[in-house]
């Protein structure tokens, strides 16, 4: 051995050699790593080994010899002890054989990695066979490459540090743990700060539901943080806040469980790489005040039982690959403030029990598929500040009553399907400041009171008029209507718009000015046999109800034999 001084590893393990542990091994002095486990090795680990500064660091600062080889009459899974815990004690099980001779389960060789009497607890330190708060602590430093931390929580490692007095724990009464709050840790990065290994970060230990006093549990931010969220996460019932926002590295399902945690107030997983469906149990969490999944890749709809959340104030959904219809027990969330559901697939029309909510200041629902008209109940809520549709399929009219809702201050119901006129009074609310409609299907002519109206879209109505809010017939502009710098646009020759606050101009043919029509003249409401064949996309205009046409289809009459109706200015011009 006297020769190999340049030698670094020694694996001798799961062999078969007997005897003593060479203390000539002591001699190697540029040996870091030693494994003899799992042989028939006796006596004790020399001392020479015990006491070097440089083998198996850093365990052998913890464990001593242990970090060697487990003594005898202990074991270990890997023969040594490890970050996931130390040499356990393995019982003794003495029987007596047929031929009346003692028999026992104790081995008599170090190293040894199997006991028939006992089990190996992951974190177990001390080899006790139960986990301490500090053991689940230090099995979530070393999940998670706690030595890469940051040079601010290098006490985790050292086991003498109680509990309390570890930076980003907090206790009650010096005992319970109650807040882990890890910010401001570099949770699984390597040497330079950046994503580490994912074999060297398995994530969030299952361990953490031991901890039955948690109430805070707060990874916000942690980008490189490995793993899901362990279905042990129920067990925590006084878990009051669990904030994994921002851990884009973490994968799988929100567990069911997590409905079990009874004393929850703030879920939130947003912006991480979580997936599957919202689980039925989120309803179970009476107590929670804010749920926020968005930016995952969730799939799904949104759980009809998320009514029974009586406490919650925001709901936060964004962007998260959600689909089927908004649940009408939405209506049931009597302290609901924020419905935050923009940049999903959500389809159907939006419940009129939404209007229920009377403390919504909230509700953005851009950028997804819904139809149908809005239900005239939104109306009662009267806090309601910011109400956001922009790009749905939205059709029918503008209530009157939204414009008088008496704390609005942004809407948005731009490129939708909406028709009839653009309700006056909107330009007497003095809360108002954002009025957004082009891209629908709008006619007749903007209200004198929004034309005047410098109060809102930034006071434009000062150099633009009128088409401040909305372009008029014969006049485009990308978001419909005229912005700052830049006026309504006059169309080329040839061609024109069909409605108020159009993005663009083209030439028009009989079936746009019939359909028009339709929209100007209240089509929907007409008698069945009026609207017989109306825009239906498969039938040509002239076989329309009340349409005739020569024999080059071109429409030579329209029969409409109800009283009162007129061809409005709109229609004419055409």
């Amino acid at each position: 051995v006297r020769f190999l001084k340049k030698v670094e590893s020694v694996l001798l393990g799961y062999n078969r050699f007997k005897g003593n542990v060479p203390t000539e091994l002591g001699w190697l002095m540029e040996l870091r790593l030693l494994n003899l486990t799992d042989n028939r090795l006796t006596g004790n680990v020399p001392r020479e080994l015990c006491n070097s500064r440089r083998l198996n660091e850093p365990l052998l600062s913890g464990f001593g010899c242990d970090a060697i080889l487990c003594p005898l009459g202990t074991f270990h899974p890997d023969g040594v002890a490890t970050n996931l815990g130390g040499c356990r004690p393995c019982p003794v099980d003495i029987q007596i054989d047929e031929d009346g001779f003692e028999t026992s389960n104790a081995s008599p060789y170090l190293g040894t990695t199997k006991c028939a009497t006992a089990d190996f607890h992951v974190g177990d330190v001390d080899g006790d066979g139960h986990l301490s708060q500090r053991e689940i602590l230090l099995l979530l430093f070393f999940f998670t490459q706690g030595d890469h931390w940051g040079h601010a929580f290098r006490d985790w490692m050292d086991m003498t540090v109680p509990s309390c007095s570890l930076p980003g724990v907090e206790c009650r009464n010096g005992v319970d743990v109650t807040s882990i709050n890890l910010k401001d840790a570099v949770l699984c990065s390597n040497d330079e700060g950046g994503n580490g290994p994912s074999s060297s970060c398995p994530g969030l230990p299952s361990e953490i539901g031991l901890l039955s006093k948690l109430e805070v549990l707060d990874l916000s931010r942690a980008i490189f943080l490995r793993g899901s969220i362990p279905t042990e996460i129920g067990m925590l019932k006084n878990l009051k806040t669990l904030d994994l926002s921002y851990c884009a590295s973490m994968t799988g399902t929100i567990p069911s469980e997590i409905g079990e945690c009874s004393s929850l107030q703030s879920l939130v997983l947003a912006d991480g790489g979580f997936t599957g469906t919202i689980p039925d149990t989120i309803g179970n969490l009476r107590m929670l005040q804010k749920l926020s999944l968005g930016l995952n890749s969730l799939a799904g709809t949104i759980p009809s039982t998320i009514g029974r959340m009586k406490s919650v104030r925001e709901i936060l959904l964004s962007r998260s690959h959600l689909t089927g219809t908004l649940p009408t027990t939405f209506g049931n969330l009597s302290k609901l403030e924020n419905l935050e559901l923009y940049g999903n697939e959500l389809v159907g029309s939006i419940p009129s029990q939404l209007g229920q909510c009377l403390m919504l200041k909230r509700i953005d629902l851009f950028n997804n598929k819904l139809n149908g008209t809005l239900p005239i109940e939104l109306v009662n809520i009267g806090l309601l500040q910011i109400f956001h549709l922009k790009t749905n399929q939205l059709s029918g009219t503008l209530p009157q009553g939204m414009g008088t809702m008496p704390l609005l201050s942004w809407f948005d119901a731009s490129s939708n399907q909406l028709t009839g006129t653009v309700p006056d009074t909107f330009g007497h609310n003095h809360m108002l400041k954002d009025l957004r409609l082009g891209g629908n299907k709008f006619h007749g002519t903007v209200p004198g009171s929004l034309c005047t109206n410098v109060r809102i879209n930034s006071g434009r109505a000062r150099q633009f008029g009128c088409d401040a809010v909305l372009c008029p017939l014969g006049f485009y502009s990308d978001a419909g209507y005229a912005s700052a710098g830049s006026g309504c646009k006059s169309c080329p020759d040839g061609e024109s718009t069909m409605y108020l606050g159009s993005s663009k101009c083209r030439k028009f043919t009989q079936r746009d000015f019939l359909s028009m029509f339709f929209d100007v003249m209240g089509g929907e409401s007409w008698p069945v046999e009026r609207k017989r064949g109306w825009l239906e996309h498969s039938l040509s205009e002239c076989h329309w109800a009340g349409i005739s046409c020569d024999e080059d289809g071109i429409v030579n009459g329209l029969d409409f034999p109800i009283n009162g109706v007129q061809l409005s200015d709109d229609f004419l011009m055409r």
